[in-house]
């Protein structure tokens, strides 16, 4: 399981007196007890929710990186992209646009009763994660144009 993999790495941060690791993964760590808190009695928590609280954790931080360039604070920024790249290995490696483009025209072949939200959750369903929601947004924005045009 991811989550045992998070506390073994923990460990060999601290024994590695990594102190920038450390603090992100106990930061990672706690928002996973928190969801543990919250499926507490219903299930415990699985590799899905550990995906699922660290891409928000991704998404948290490439906008605080966002907001400190912008409020000119490259000292911040730096220091949010390198926990970003912490928190990013414990990731699943998300597929390529092209790759990506093919599974959703397959997916949407034949299907021109589907609207935008339908698509989406059609998509997303079967891709679980492999892929960022704005970039399969977009494909399938296109994908559905490319459809509605050719008919």
């Amino acid at each position: 399981m991811i989550s045992e993999i998070l506390i073994s790495d923990l460990t060999k941060a601290l024994k590695e007196k990594d102190t920038l690791k450390v603090s992100t993964l106990r930061f990672l760590i706690s928002f996973l007890k928190n969801k543990e808190i919250e499926l507490r009695g219903s299930r415990k928590i699985s590799d899905e929710d550990v995906i699922a609280v660290t891409k928000r954790l991704v998404k948290t931080h490439a906008e605080s990186i966002a907001a400190f360039e912008k409020g000119n604070r490259p000292d911040l920024a730096e220091k949010e992209r390198a926990e970003l790249n912490i928190l990013k290995q414990y990731l699943p490696e998300e597929m390529g646009e092209d790759s990506l483009r093919d599974i959703i025209k397959n997916l949407l072949a034949g299907r021109a009763d589907l609207d935008f939200g339908s698509a989406m959750k059609l998509a997303m369903g079967n891709l679980k994660g492999q892929a960022d929601g704005s970039l399969v947004s977009r494909l399938v924005k296109e994908v559905l144009t490319k459809n509605s045009a050719s008919q």
